[in-house]
């Protein structure tokens, strides 16, 4: 994890004037982590503490709790991603000379120690900025799944299951295989196609987004300025920045 998010803010950096290959993009990512291994302590902490969160707070037919909950998540999911991803970024920069050039950094636990502290700053600088990104980015990920959903609709056409089969079968994994077992096979093709389609929109749309944090965090701009100006980015050196997603 802390590889990839490396390896995109050091592409930020030097993204419009160098030419080096993925291979050497993958180099500086494993150096950047290996000098600052300790800075995944928050990624771990985080995944636990929102997972628990998650975990211990039942919303059954509560939509106002619901609601309540979902929003104190995206908040704590705001805060560790503001404060992370900056600190993420001091120790790219520290990486990299003035002139852009890669320089060699001594493995020091007390310099990626002192990175830890500036978590804080980068809540400061950032936690609104990625709040806004994680509700839009909640919204448009909706949008989509509802627009897949009809588009599948018109051109596949429905399974033929009912709501109630298609819940008992997310129940369980022997549940899912006795449903997919009982299908005929055109519905068992349809399925297929729904499969492939929702995995054909849903990676366009992560392609799209890949490089919005790390545009928040280096250009400082709002969430609707950055996630343009990075999908700009994408398309101006698309086969570059599609072999970087691959």
């Amino acid at each position: 994890m802390i590889k990839n998010v490396a390896l995109f803010f050091k592409n930020i950096i030097d993204w419009a004037n160098n030419e080096r290959s993925i291979f050497s993009y993958l180099v500086e990512a494993l150096k950047v982590t290996n000098n600052n291994i300790i800075l995944a302590t928050p990624l771990i902490l985080s995944i636990i503490l929102l997972s628990s969160y998650l975990m211990f707070m039942p919303v059954a037919g509560n939509p106002q709790a619901f609601v309540f909950i979902l929003i104190v998540f995206f908040a704590m999911s705001a805060v560790f991603l503001s404060g992370w991803l900056y600190i993420i970024s001091k120790a790219v920069d520290t990486h990299v000379g003035a002139d852009g050039e890669d320089v060699f950094i001594k493995e020091d636990s007390n310099e990626a120690i002192s990175l830890l502290k500036i978590f804080p700053t980068g809540v400061g600088k950032h936690f609104v900025s990625f709040f806004l990104m994680i509700m839009l980015f909640f919204v448009m990920l909706t949008g989509l799944i509802i627009v897949t959903y009809k588009t599948g609709l018109m051109f596949i056409g429905s399974i033929g299951i009912s709501r109630a089969d298609l819940l008992l079968a997310l129940s369980s994994q022997d549940a899912m295989r006795t449903l997919i077992t009982s299908m005929s096979f055109e519905q068992q093709l349809k399925l297929n196609y729904w499969n492939l389609y929702f995995l054909l929109t849903t990676t366009m749309f992560s392609y799209l987004l890949m490089l919005w944090a790390p545009e928040i965090i280096y250009s400082g701009r709002n969430v609707l300025e950055t996630l343009l100006s990075s999908i700009i980015k994408l398309f101006k050196r698309f086969f570059k920045s599609f072999g970087f997603f691959v």
